[in-house]
């Protein structure tokens, strides 16, 4: 059962996240609240899997809410809001997903798939539930199933219901699943989530960039930029053995 938290100071966007998660057998409404000082509260005392989170709210946003209960320690989230300008800043801090009103039941279905992968994802790294990792990846392309070995595996990214993994031979294979699914197969020891959306083989990591707002881009062999958010910056210097 996924537990579901809402927050928003709009009774009738409540109403609405309400009805649109009630239609979903494997979800239970935890609580919710109008304000950040009472979703705080709630979610130290009983954390929920996932927060439905407005941005602006009197008082205090969103992202205070998250600020205050820690990067770590914060259920998935997923905005929901009528602002677009705040999407960049949402990605930063690993939201699941960003909602825009109006939404439709067809996004909003999405956006719980996303979250479900999420918790199960997190559900196993915290349980220690990791299977053997794996040696090499199967790749099926028209018919035929080929197989990448992992050490040759640069970088990972989420593209939808999809990953697609970028090989050090420069070139791209796209296959069907999750990537929290995939971070459960392979060595934590050789490779590091870096965001919500990107998985990195540490072996390739050339450098490590400092930017001026306090955030690191890693710098891989074949020349790929890739952003390390604020929740994954302090493990990756650890594996590096620069921290």
């Amino acid at each position: 059962m996924l537990r579901a938290f809402i927050v928003d100071d709009e009774p009738a966007a409540r109403d609405r996240l309400r009805d649109l998660l009630g239609k979903h057998r494997d979800v239970d409404v935890a609580g919710e609240s109008e304000d950040v000082p009472g979703a705080l509260d709630a979610i130290r005392d009983n954390p929920p899997d996932v927060v439905f989170l407005d941005v602006q709210m009197p008082g205090a946003d969103g992202f205070q809410l998250i600020d205050a209960v820690g990067a770590r320690a914060m259920p998935a989230v997923v905005f929901v809001t009528a602002h677009e300008e705040h999407a960049l800043r949402a990605f930063d801090v690993d939201a699941v997903d960003y909602l825009l009103k109006p939404f439709d039941e067809e996004r909003f279905s999405a956006a719980l798939a996303r979250v479900r992968d999420e918790v199960e994802g997190r559900r196993l790294r915290r349980g220690g539930e990791r299977k053997k990792a794996l040696d090499r990846l199967p790749l099926r392309s028209a018919g035929r199933v080929s197989f990448l070995r992992v050490d040759h595996v640069e970088w990972v990214d989420a593209a939808h219901n999809y990953v697609r993994i970028h090989d050090t031979a420069g070139q791209t294979h796209v296959v069907r699943g999750a990537i929290g699914d995939l971070e459960a197969r392979l060595d934590p020891a050789r490779f590091a989530r870096i965001h919500r959306s990107t998985i990195v083989n540490v072996d390739r990591i050339r450098e490590l960039e400092l930017t001026p707002h306090g955030n690191y881009v890693a710098i891989l062999d074949g020349g790929q930029r890739l952003a390390v958010s604020r929740s994954f910056r302090d493990r990756l210097p650890a594996l590096l053995g620069t921290g």
